[in-house]
């Protein structure tokens, strides 16, 4: 957990915003649950929040945390049912428990001491029921990916052995980290929307910070996660067994995160948690919030990630990449391909984005002869050829986690021109760029760099590399200097 905390520590330490208004009312122990602000459930959270002197109360409890030596006979409680029993509350709360049902569940004023426990007790339920629902989503995801999974490689990778199904789940182990912290935004951004957060002034100013920070995590345990499951003997040599390989890296990286939260072992889990309740922030979660499509973001994330992973480790020796030729978009096939790419390819792998033509291919190898002095090909077939499964019937947005080859395109030629119009980007983990009411990596499975696939930008020159460079080397067949320039 030390990668962790010091992950956190920068970006939870301005997340805590300054007070809003000062209280007339003595102390925190002195406020009742008759108070106006306290009844009225249409009060806004911070107000409320300010109104039970709640942060004066946190302060409290964590210090009384700090302090607490259970006496011989006693129960060592942890920390979360310490808080619970501080502040008068129900007994049997587990937060750092996903499965925990009585931390998920609300309490009404009366069943604690004060308003502040009534209030910093029901943002500790809203913050476990949402990681609570992102565990059966995750549930609901394997479950779904297992009624499929046993067709993906007969999709994406033809012909591949069932004991070189290994080398694919281990190089999508080397990745999977990017996936799990892409999840975490997408569970953020969905809690983000439904409680209005950004919506709300008195949360703007940290609220980014703190759930950008919350995304971080994500990023640091899964690395430590995704390297112990590779480095273990569990790795299956069968896709469909190794499917729980992934998921249980991806479960127990959400369990790592709600654990250290809820540990109090330290001031920088203290600041975790602080950050996400303070004024109240987690009590604008709704009671029902809905967290049921991150079944399918997740599948999208996961399948996303396997696909081009499926592509490079195929017998058949694809090369996929991203073409963008420089013409306008177009129903039929332009000129400019004749002869190097069919009709057909055109209709199943052209994207039309921006009003740019672009394609997701891979180089032909069967009968394909690209000699650098022969621009015309009359002994070859197209070189601009399919990529088993990726094509717009395959890929259709409905099956396949929802995946489409715009999806593609979008994040391989984002992160082409986020690098400077150069191959190689790598998905960026800045906290600090893009508006202040927008996480990192909002973009989904179109967040540049999540496809990496190489994007080549001149015909003719895609067609000299072919020619003239060896299989294998970097962005192949992008990205490769070349002498020889189009005949003028």
């Amino acid at each position: 957990m030390v990668n962790v905390a010091f992950v956190l520590l920068a970006a939870t330490a301005t997340a805590s915003p300054t007070s809003l208004w000062i209280r007339d009312t003595p102390k925190w122990e002195d406020v009742k649950c008759t108070d106006t602000n306290i009844t009225d459930a249409k009060v806004a959270s911070n107000i409320r929040w300010q109104a039970a002197d709640a942060n004066t109360s946190w302060d409290a409890a964590v210090a009384a945390w700090h302090n607490y030596t259970p006496g011989d006979g006693q129960v060592q409680l942890k920390f979360p049912a310490f808080i619970s029993d501080f502040y008068g509350g129900p007994e049997g709360w587990d937060c750092q428990d996903p499965v925990n049902t009585p931390c998920s569940t609300t309490v009404q004023c009366a069943a604690t001491k004060t308003p502040a426990g009534f209030l910093v007790l029901n943002s500790f339920a809203k913050l476990h029921d949402i990681f609570q629902k992102y565990h059966e989503a995750l549930q609901d995801a394997q479950l779904s990916l297992a009624a499929v999974i046993g067709d993906f490689t007969g999709a994406f990778a033809p012909q591949l052995k069932a004991q070189d199904d290994s080398t694919l789940v281990k190089i999508v182990l080397d990745v999977l980290q990017f996936g799990i912290g892409l999840s975490s935004a997408g569970l953020w951004n969905i809690v983000l929307h439904d409680a209005a957060i950004f919506a709300t002034s008195a949360y703007r100013s940290f609220a980014k910070d703190t759930f950008n920070s919350a995304i971080s995590s994500s990023f640091a345990l899964a690395k430590d996660n995704t390297k112990a499951a590779k480095d273990s003997a569990s790795v299956q040599n069968d896709l469909m067994s190794a499917m729980g390989t992934l998921f249980d890296v991806w479960k127990k990286t959400q369990n790592d995160y709600l654990s250290e939260v809820f540990s109090g072992s330290n001031s920088t889990t203290n600041n975790m948690l602080s950050g996400l309740i303070r004024e109240g922030m987690m009590n604008m979660v709704p009671d029902d919030i809905n967290l049921s499509e991150m079944k399918d973001n997740v599948q999208k994330i996961l399948l996303g990630q396997m696909i081009p992973i499926a592509w490079s480790v195929a017998p058949a020796g694809f090369q996929p990449f991203v073409l963008k030729t420089g013409d306008a978009c177009s129903d039929t096939m332009p000129k400019t391909l004749d002869p190097y790419m069919d009709e057909d390819t055109h209709k199943k792998s052209g994207v039309c984005w921006n009003g740019n033509q672009f394609y997701v291919l891979t180089i032909g190898t069967y009968r394909v002869d690209v000699q650098a002095d022969t621009p015309g090909l009359p002994n070859s077939d197209p070189p601009f050829q399919q990529l088993a499964g990726g094509t717009h019937d395959i890929l259709d947005g409905k099956s396949w986690g929802g995946i489409t080859l715009d999806d593609i395109v979008i994040s391989s030629y984002s992160g082409y021109l986020a690098n400077g119009n150069r191959n190689g980007y790598n998905m960026s983990l800045d906290t600090s760029s893009g508006p202040v009411d927008e996480l990192m990596l909002s973009g989904g499975v179109r967040t540049p760099g999540f496809f990496s696939l190489p994007v080549c930008t001149s015909i003719w020159n895609t067609l000299m590399n072919v020619a003239g460079s060896i299989e294998g080397k970097n962005y192949y067949p992008c990205g490769v200097v070349v002498e020889k320039t189009y005949p003028q």
